[in-house]
């Protein structure tokens, strides 16, 4: 944004998002609601496998988005550590519970999964950043690559 500024009319710098002589906030413009309808949209479908969540980070324009990178990046962190949570649990009941204990145990899982899995869709299509502990502090961290874009 060039111009001056309105409160004590100096120059505004292009780079600066308030006046640096009065401090007055420069309107920084908003994404249309189209944009933001894609990006949660986007958002949720990265949880319908890994898959969409992969292609989200690698296609423009979703991959220059924060929040799509997000839930794309936690999306991807989610089945993996599912995936490996439900191989380590089921060897290991298996051989210590026995097979029906570890299938009981093995559906207690599966739906828990499920009902998380929801929420964070859920979540994602209210425009949301829902954190899973460990991994989604890691996955915001990604989502701050060099990259992308607020949104």
């Amino acid at each position: 944004m060039s111009g001056s500024c309105p409160v004590c009319d100096l120059p505004l710098e292009e780079s600066l998002l308030s006046c640096s002589n009065c401090g007055w906030s420069v309107p920084v413009p908003q994404p249309q609601t189209a944009t933001r309808t894609q990006d949660r949209v986007a958002g949720a479908l990265a949880y319908m496998t890994f898959l969409p969540a992969i292609l989200f980070l690698v296609i423009d324009p979703y991959r220059r988005r924060r929040f799509v990178r997000f839930h794309s990046f936690q999306s991807i962190f989610f089945f993996g550590s599912s995936a490996l949570v439900a191989i380590v649990f089921g060897l290991f009941s298996s051989l210590l519970l026995g097979h029906l204990l570890a299938l009981l145990f093995l559906m207690i899982f599966a739906i828990g999964w499920g009902i998380l899995w929801l929420v964070l869709m859920a979540k994602a299509l209210l425009g949301e950043y829902l954190l899973l502990p460990w991994l989604g502090n890691f996955a915001y961290e990604q989502a701050q690559g060099s990259n992308s874009q607020s949104a």
